[in-house]
């Protein structure tokens, strides 16, 4: 399945940075295709983690 987080994530700190990352691991871990996207000032693509 492909799933896509929004929310805060790597290199951001704190609660919903850490969940967030996490539960891309876990649903990678049992074969999903996990994408995060997360907010930043510049639009640029970093690895498997879109910055928007």
């Amino acid at each position: 399945m492909k799933i896509i987080i929004v929310g805060m994530a790597y290199p951001y700190r704190g609660g919903l940075a850490a969940f967030n990352e996490r539960l891309s691991q876990e649903y990678v871990k049992n074969g999903h295709d996990v994408e995060v996207f997360y907010f930043h000032a510049f639009c640029q693509m970093h690895g498997r983690i879109f910055i928007i």
